[in-house]
């Protein structure tokens, strides 16, 4: 049941972020890029370590960007374990 809730959050954070049903809302896209991290999604994780390095949505965050790249390898992101 847990995965029923996640993926909808990434699918969600795409579309706040690209202004699909509103204006987009970065730091909106954010939150639930951070909420699905929490909740141990790897996309979520990664997703969320980039915004924190290019200071999307907030300023740019290098620990907490670093946090997330590695959750995010640690669970089997690949492509966040080469950042």
């Amino acid at each position: 049941m847990e995965g029923c809730i996640i993926k909808p959050l990434g699918k969600l954070s795409d579309m706040v972020a690209l202004g699909e049903g509103g204006p987009p809302d970065k730091i909106k896209a954010g939150y639930y890029e951070e909420k699905s991290c929490v909740k141990n999604h790897g996309n979520g994780c990664y997703n969320s370590g980039l915004m924190f390095i290019n200071g999307v949505g907030g300023t740019k965050d290098i620990v907490n960007a670093s946090k997330t790249l590695l959750k995010a390898c640690n669970l089997g992101v690949k492509k966040a374990c080469e950042k």
